[in-house]
């Protein structure tokens, strides 16, 4: 049972599905168009990042120890790391039309619980990342490198594998945020 002013705002207008669609439409295209250009400006600055990242890893022999064994796989990698850097860097907005889009249709209980949950997600989602590049993925390759080497035999890293666990890690979060 419904009690009375909590089912409707005096301001509710009823709109057709059509004009709901448009909307959704013209934001989603502004949200995809700031992805396109990020991803634009982020495609001149990953190598820099990559490199950056890399030098924090703690890898035992130093300078020879990396490899690329698949050129093709390390493209493949850095339009991946490409792509979810866009996204993620747009999420903000896209968070943000989002909330705009929902607005008109909520009550004012749930505009706060949708606004906290964007805003708890993003800070939650970011903290979860940026801790995992700089902290979770060197801890794991410190960890593996202490395991057990086998003696006698030198240690080469693949780049691609450690990236690609790296971002698998990432996309993880990053879709689970999109699914809450």
């Amino acid at each position: 049972m419904a009690l009375v002013g909590e089912s409707s705002v005096p301001t509710d207008s009823s709109q057709p599905v059509v004009a709901h669609l448009a909307e959704a439409s013209t934001r989603l295209q502004r949200v995809l168009l700031a992805i396109l250009l990020l991803a634009i400006g982020w495609a001149f600055l990953i190598d820099e990042m990559f490199a950056l990242w890399l030098a924090s890893l703690p890898l035992a022999e130093g300078e020879g120890t990396l490899s690329i064994y698949s050129p093709y796989a390390w493209l493949d990698t850095r339009w991946t790391a490409v792509g979810l850097l866009s996204l993620w860097t747009a999420l903000p907005w896209l968070a943000w039309e989002a909330w705009r889009f929902a607005r008109p249709g909520l009550l004012p209980r749930e505009r706060g619980w949708l606004s906290s949950m964007l805003a708890g997600g993003l800070l939650f989602g970011s903290t979860i990342l940026i801790t995992g590049w700089l902290w979770g993925v060197p801890a794991l390759v410190d960890w593996a490198q202490q395991a057990s080497p086998v003696e006698g035999v030198g240690l080469q890293y693949d780049v691609v594998a450690i990236f690609q666990m790296a971002l698998a890690a990432s996309w993880f979060v990053l879709i689970a945020f999109l699914l809450t």
